[in-house]
C-alpha cells in the first residue's frame, strides 16, 4: 500500500492535521471495503493468472483438480478457503491515514493459506492507480465539507 499516493496538496486553511488524518482514514476505509467486495473475488477467477501474474500450477495438479472438482480457477481447490475469505473479508478491513489492509478470519488454520496468502495480497498496477485516483478525487471533494473543517468555539460572556 505504501507509495500509492505520493503527494496531495491541501489548499483548505480550515483543516488541521488531525482532520486531514481523519479524512484519509475514512477514505481508506471505504477503499478497503470496495477492495474486499469488488476486487478480492477477481483473485479467484481464471483471468487472475494474467491480471496478477500468478505462477501457473503444474499440469498434473490442474488435471487432478479438474477431474475431482470440475474447475481450473486459481487459488481454489475445493472452494473452502475462497468461501471463508469472501465471507469474512468485508468485516476485516483496517484503515489508517496511511492505507488499509483487508484480513479474513479463520484462514490461518487452513492448510493452503501459506501458499494462497502471497497471491491474494497482490495488486495489479491498474488497481493501485485506481485506488490512488479515487482517494485523491474524494479528498478534494470532501475537504470542503463542514464535517472535516475546524470547528470554532464561541464563548458568550455575560
Amino acid at each position: 500500500m505504501s507509495g500509492i499516493i505520493s503527494q496531495v496538496e491541501i489548499i483548505s486553511e480550515k483543516m488541521t492535521s488531525r482532520t486531514v488524518r481523519r479524512l484519509f482514514n475514512d477514505l481508506f476505509r471505504e477503499e478497503g471495503q470496495r477492495e474486499a467486495t469488488d476486487v478480492l473475488p477477481l483473485h479467484f477467477m481464471f483471468g487472475a493468472y494474467q491480471r496478477y501474474r500468478y505462477k501457473r500450477r503444474g499440469a498434473k495438479y490442474t488435471q487432478q483438480k479438474f477431474r475431482e472438482h470440475q474447475h481450473r480457477d486459481p487459488n481454489v481447490f475445493t472452494g473452502d478457503l475462497r468461501r471463508i475469505i469472501l465471507a469474512t473479508a468485508r468485516t476485516g478491513v483496517r484503515a489508517t491515514h496511511r492505507g488499509f489492509s483487508v484480513s479474513a478470519r479463520g484462514t490461518a488454520k487452513h492448510p493452503m493459506w501459506a501458499q494462497t496468502k502471497n497471491e491474494l495480497e497482490q495488486f495489479s498496477s491498474k488497481e493501485e492507480k485506481d485506488i490512488g485516483d479515487n482517494v485523491v478525487r474524494k479528498f478534494s471533494k470532501r475537504s470542503g465539507t463542514p464535517q472535516y473543517q475546524v470547528r470554532r468555539r464561541r464563548v458568550i460572556r455575560k
